[in-house]
């Protein structure tokens, strides 16, 4: 899964597994949503105020590019040396 959106009760949340892997895009993400909640791999919002259509289009092209493999591939090496 390299993208999710979850319904909970008082909020959404988008999953992106790029920004899990890579610091610098989810420093990306929180400067552009600063009134969502960010954890490691998901941003939380409670309406669409705070997660505008704009910046979601940014997020999913930006992360488009990043491949899934390759980072769990890299993730891999890293474990095991």
């Amino acid at each position: 899964m390299k993208y999710g959106l979850a319904s909970a009760k008082n909020y959404m949340s988008l999953h992106c597994l790029p920004m899990y892997m890579n610091p610098a895009l989810h420093q990306q993400f929180e400067k552009l949503l600063p009134d969502a909640k960010f954890q490691k791999g998901c941003i939380n919002f409670n309406d669409q105020a705070d997660m505008p259509l704009t910046v979601l289009t940014k997020i999913i092209a930006d992360c488009s590019a990043i491949s899934i493999a390759a980072m769990l591939e890299k993730r891999k090496n890293k474990s095991s040396k």
